[in-house]
């Protein structure tokens, strides 16, 4: 039977044997990375804007981080912060953009490796908008699209109302009625006039 002393040391050494194993197959390995997390392409800057990424890459010796106006080709780039630790998920750097004129611009991550190689990261269309309106971007609406089955119309029916003329009232009094009884009156009471004027005529031509 082993005693405690020699039981212990064998199981010390396995343990560290298969740490050993296991990370080299990458479990103990720290997450590696180059990314920038904030902003992102399109994003609109206003003021103080913190950027946050990380620079967990093997190998690490610097960092740098700079930022250049839109649509440049190689180059022009403008240092905001340096670094000499690795960071995953955190500030990167600090830019203050009322310090620029409104415009498009590009941010850069250039990791310097300690064998000189270089690993950057870029992102592209940075709108920076502190003295200028900017203008939002709307998602794409989605049409919708029902099949015909689905779809039911109710027919309501219209009355059209038709306004019937009245019957003229006998008794009603008209312009044209009242001409017609006026001229037929005169006539009557010239008649009459004419009448009597005759009969008295006749009576004082038989008395003489």
């Amino acid at each position: 039977m082993l005693n405690l002393p020699v039981t212990m040391y064998i199981n010390t050494r396995f343990f560290l044997f298969l740490a050993a194993v296991l990370s080299g197959m990458g479990f103990f390995r720290p997450e590696q990375s180059l990314n920038v997390d904030s902003p992102q392409r399109g994003d609109v800057l206003q003021g103080v804007v913190s950027i946050v990424g990380s620079t967990n890459v093997a190998g690490f010796q610097s960092a740098e981080v700079s930022f250049a106006y839109g649509g440049e080709g190689e180059g022009g780039w403008f240092l905001l912060e340096r670094l000499d630790h690795t960071t995953q998920k955190d500030v990167l750097a600090v830019w203050d953009t009322t310090t620029i004129t409104d415009g498009d611009y590009r941010l850069r991550v250039l990791v310097t490796l300690e064998n000189g190689e270089q690993l950057e990261k870029i992102i592209e269309g940075l709108r920076v908008r502190n003295y200028t309106p900017f203008e939002v971007q709307e998602e794409p609406e989605t049409a919708v699209v029902e099949a015909a089955d689905q779809v039911s119309v109710t027919v309501t029916p219209t009355f059209v109302v038709t306004a019937t003329p009245l019957p003229v009232n006998p008794a009603s009094v008209t312009t044209q009625r009242l001409l017609n009884g006026l001229v037929m009156g005169a006539l009557t009471t010239g008649g009459l006039f004419f009448v009597l004027g005759l009969y008295l005529f006749l009576r004082n031509l038989i008395r003489r």
